[in-house]
C-alpha cells in the first residue's frame, strides 16, 4: 500500500486505504490494479491545478505506462 498509494510524504499509507486493509481474508478480493490506476489518475489531476507543487502515487506505474505507449520516451539500450 506504502508503493501504490503513496501520499506527499513518501512514506506514508493514505489513511483512507486503511478501511479496506482490516478484513485480511477480503483483501485478496479486491481489484488493487484498478484502485492504483484510478488513483494514480485523480492524483494527475490534481498535480495539473494552478499552486500544485508535486505529485504522488505510483510514479513507477506512470513511467511504464509511458514507456509502453510513447516509444519516443524509452530509454536507449546500450547492449
Amino acid at each position: 500500500g506504502s508503493t501504490l498509494f503513496v501520499d506527499k510524504s513518501r512514506d506514508r499509507l493514505r489513511p483512507a486505504i486503511n478501511v479496506f486493509l482490516k478484513d485480511q481474508r477480503r483483501v485478496v478480493g479486491y481489484a488493487w490494479g484498478a484502485a492504483a490506476l484510478a488513483y494514480l489518475y485523480r492524483q494527475l489531476g490534481m498535480a495539473t491545478r494552478v499552486g500544485s507543487k508535486s505529485i504522488c502515487g505510483c510514479l513507477t506505474l506512470l513511467q511504464a505506462w509511458i514507456y509502453e505507449y510513447f516509444p519516443l520516451f524509452r530509454p536507449s539500450q546500450i547492449l
